[in-house]
């Protein structure tokens, strides 16, 4: 199962960093028929709203548009997004973005789980660096057998 981010480029209010474009998971995928999406803008600015995989990829644009400043909302039709797939490696390194913002936005107050591209110690301390307090391994575990999990921890 592949969980899916909302990019929505603007200054949406809805992270409080002064990025321009705010990344909000939706999982499991989908997690309902629709999601709203409601945001604040304090100018009129283009809006772009996309849904990508977990590695970044565009999946599907909803919006691209110019909007006035003020308070909007975005029913987004989720049902025929589909399952995902992707899966192990590909997601090693935007797992562990996710890690380290997971773990900076709560400053390590809550255990973070790991997971996404995980075959080696190397690959689970690169997980543990970013913030992790444990680590899941999936497809690492289909492909090598339990055998995985010794590897893993050799280096510790």
């Amino acid at each position: 199962m592949e969980d899916y981010t909302i990019n929505i480029a603007a200054n949406t209010g809805i992270n409080d960093e002064t990025s321009t474009t705010s990344y909000i998971s939706v999982f499991p995928n989908p997690a309902n028929e629709s999601a709203m999406f409601k945001y604040s803008l304090s100018g009129n600015q283009n809006v772009k709203i996309e849904l990508c995989n977990a590695v970044g990829q565009t999946e599907k644009v909803f919006a691209d548009e110019n909007q006035t400043a003020g308070a909007h909302q975005y029913e987004m039709d989720l049902k025929n997004i589909g399952a995902g797939g992707l899966s192990g490696k590909p997601l090693k390194q935007r797992s562990t973005e996710i890690v380290t913002y997971i773990s900076k936005r709560t400053n390590g107050s809550i255990p973070v789980i790991a997971s996404g591209g995980i075959f080696t110690g190397a690959d689970a301390n690169e997980k543990i660096n970013a913030g992790a307090s444990l680590i899941q391994v999936w497809t690492g575990f289909i492909y090598e057998g339990p055998s995985i999990v010794k590897n893993i921890c050799k280096p510790f």
